[in-house]
């Protein structure tokens, strides 16, 4: 089926079609991380998200839901050629402030504009750059929320994307290289997240959209609100209390099936990992 561009840009709330310049490819990437949440629904209830395009317009689109890289960066993968956009896929190993990433789990794209390379990212949760990130400046950048940069990692040959945290240091997201992407890659992304041995996405909800000054996020239980450098915090306490976070500030379609569902993995997840 062809993609519906029209349907999708209103489904994030743009009325204009942005044009294919850095300003018009910056309005797109805010404007998909304030309307399309990430969120790991499926992977956490044991379900392999489809990726084909009728599916993943369905969901997205249609279905009001949110997703994680492989569905978010996907969806916008299939409406920056129809914007004038020239991309190209990258695949990333998380780092979450290891010195080395594991799985090339991560899926995000380059692209092209002005004469140098810009990394969008609209899916790495409660950490991603808000604004294309410019892979020509070695400097740090103000891209919405924080600030980021670029470093080469000489020893493992990848771009990484750090973070500054609050007391100056770097944090480190994760490391790309320029290896080629097919799809098979992209589907064995997608395998990985379901698979036991998987850090997070089979055993922990997660849960994020950017708001202006910001970003709302929700591992687990824990439901936080960072906005203009004042955060917010509280635990989630029961099943209808956890339905209206996820269908109110997260902006979720989820009947209450799947909110049941979900709340039985959150009270069974196993203690988070070390960060």
């Amino acid at each position: 089926m062809a993609f519906d561009l029209t349907r999708y840009l209103d489904r994030i709330g743009l009325t204009e079609t942005p044009p294919p310049t850095l300003e018009g490819l910056a309005r797109l990437h805010w404007a998909q991380m304030t309307t399309l949440p990430f969120e790991n629904i499926d992977p956490l209830i044991g379900r392999l998200p489809s990726l084909t395009d009728e599916d993943l317009e369905a969901k997205l689109i249609t279905g009001g839901r949110g997703g994680y890289c492989v569905e978010l960066n996907g969806l916008l993968a299939r409406a920056l050629p129809l914007l004038g956009f020239q991309s190209r896929p990258v695949l990333a190993r998380v780092r979450l402030g290891a010195a080395q990433g594991g799985w090339r789990s991560h899926y995000a794209h380059l692209v092209s504009q002005d004469g140098q390379d810009w990394i969008i990212d609209t899916a790495f949760g409660r950490d991603t750059y808000q604004a294309p990130l410019n892979l020509a400046d070695p400097e740090e950048q103000a891209l919405g929320d924080g600030f980021f940069r670029q470093r080469p990692d000489h020893e493992t040959g990848e771009t990484v994307i750090e973070r500054k945290k609050p007391d100056g240091s770097w944090f480190a997201l994760y490391g790309f290289d320029r290896i080629p992407v097919a799809p098979p890659d992209i589907d064995a992304v997608n395998i990985l997240s379901t698979h036991p041995a998987a850090r997070m996405f089979p055993h922990h909800l997660m849960v994020a959209i950017a708001v202006p000054g910001g970003r709302l996020t929700l591992l687990d239980r824990t439901h936080k609100r960072l906005v203009n450098g004042l955060e917010e915090v509280r635990e989630i306490t029961s099943r209808d209390d956890m339905g209206a976070v996820l269908t109110g500030p997260f902006r979720l379609t989820l009947d209450d099936a799947l909110v049941a569902q979900v709340w039985e993995r959150v009270l069974a997840a196993p203690p988070l990992p070390p960060r």
